[in-house]
């Protein structure tokens, strides 16, 4: 039995890890630039209550996450954490257990400010569960809401909703269209272009049955009056449902906490399918297989594009680096830079955490690359065919191209060539 329960818990870890290490090992990228580089703006408190509190990335207010871990593992955990503790609550009466729910759901505004959502599941499960009806948990759990609605009206107020950009929410019946795009998406099929899956249809059929499967084992434990299983995709959409009307910026992401409650939805059908005749077990381990197999493919390939682009931009950022200290005291102008860097880097201002300042990309370049539609005033970060004239006559700029991927010094080459 002990070996039993080492492996019980042992083994998901490590199989994570066999999966999932790449990504522990990924550089820094996109907005990790602006969260490292906000400790170099700290010179007291008042700046200090600044970097942690202040309303940033689209008017996000998130102290326990982005400004020190990530934000959506992060929230997870603290959805998942409070909820725990109020299924103590229930199945002990400890009052102890309440409250500190109640401390962990307040926390968790400053993780995420999808949050707002906890009460609506704590609700749901007070509907759907027989022992927390008989505790009258509704009743109990019914002020958070009030909370919720304090936090929005507050975030609201310091960080207005975006008018228009990707970031705007669309409230109209397009937010049904998004919803199945994410459930394809949670149970893989939906993702299937990544390895290779391109026709609508297959992928579609495969998300289907996977579907029909689940909805099976829901129509079984209704028909046992087993209502709490309800509580699953309850949670998938009420977590979702704030980021429905985002429809120009969807993101894989965002499904991290809605399919907690799927992957207990989707656990709990294969054992009880297991469990049952021999039919349901054929049929539990085909549909398992079907998500496994497309499931980890797909991981595995967005999760080799996240390290790979990491990498590339560990080489390019740190070859920038030591050129331009070699050369202490000049403007830097890369030339090359591809859209990848622009985006990923140059636009986050990487290399101030490096104490690069002046560091432009050189005017030609500018055709060449596409910014992100959200991006704002994106013409600062290239230098003026008047200022790299004066610089490099001066010699007070390097050249640096880094087309390649890694930096060169290109001072003489540009300078002749635009002589």
């Amino acid at each position: 039995m002990r070996v039993r329960g080492i492996a019980y818990w042992g083994v998901p870890p490590l199989v994570m890890l066999a999966l999932y290490w790449p990504g522990l090992v990924a550089w820094f990228q996109k907005d990790d630039f602006v969260w490292l580089g906000l400790g170099q703006l700290v010179h007291g408190p008042r700046d200090l209550v600044w970097a942690l509190f202040a309303p940033l990335a689209q008017g996000t207010i998130r102290t326990l996450s982005e400004r020190a871990v990530y934000y959506e593992l992060a929230w997870s955990f603290c959805l998942l954490l409070t909820f725990w503790l109020l299924l103590r609550y229930v199945e002990s009466g400890d009052r102890r257990f309440f409250i500190a729910q109640c401390v962990t759901f307040v926390l968790g505004f400053f993780v995420l400010e999808l949050n707002v959502v906890y009460p609506a599941i704590a609700a749901a499960f007070a509907i759907v569960s027989e022992k927390a009806r008989a505790r009258r948990l509704f009743n109990q759990v019914a002020p958070l809401f009030a909370i919720s609605l304090i936090y929005t009206i507050a975030h609201f107020w310091f960080a207005p909703l975006p008018a228009s950009g990707p970031y705007k929410l669309h409230w109209d019946a397009r937010v049904f269209q998004t919803l199945v795009e994410y459930w394809g998406w949670a149970l893989g099929p939906g993702e299937g272009r990544l390895i290779g899956i391109r026709g609508t249809m297959p992928r579609s059929t495969l998300v289907w049955l996977l579907t029909a499967g689940l909805f099976a084992f829901l129509a079984q434990r209704f028909r046992g009056h087993e209502w709490v299983a309800a509580l699953l995709p309850a949670w998938f959409l009420i977590v979702l449902a704030p980021l429905l009307p985002l429809r120009d910026h969807m993101e894989s992401d965002y499904l991290t906490a809605p399919t907690l409650g799927l992957a207990i939805w989707a656990g709990w059908a294969i054992v009880s399918g297991w469990r049952a005749n021999c039919v349901s077990r054929i049929a539990a381990v085909l549909l398992l297989a079907i998500y496994a197999g497309i499931s980890i493919a797909v991981g595995q390939a967005m999760l080799g594009s996240f390290h790979d682009r990491s990498q590339r931009i560990q080489t390019f950022v740190l070859s920038v680096v030591a050129l331009s200290r070699a050369q202490p005291g000049k403007i830097v102008l890369l030339e090359g830079v591809n859209t990848e860097f622009f985006n990923n880097v140059v636009y986050d201002r990487a290399f101030h955490l490096y104490n690069i300042d002046e560091l432009c990309v050189v005017p030609e370049n500018r055709p060449a690359i596409t910014a992100e539609p959200y991006f704002a005033q994106v013409d600062p970060f290239f230098a003026s065919p008047a200022l790299v004239g004066q610089a490099i006559t001066e010699n007070r700029a390097v050249v640096l191209d880094v087309a390649s991927g890694a930096a060169r010094d290109a001072t003489s080459e540009y300078a002749a060539a635009h002589r």
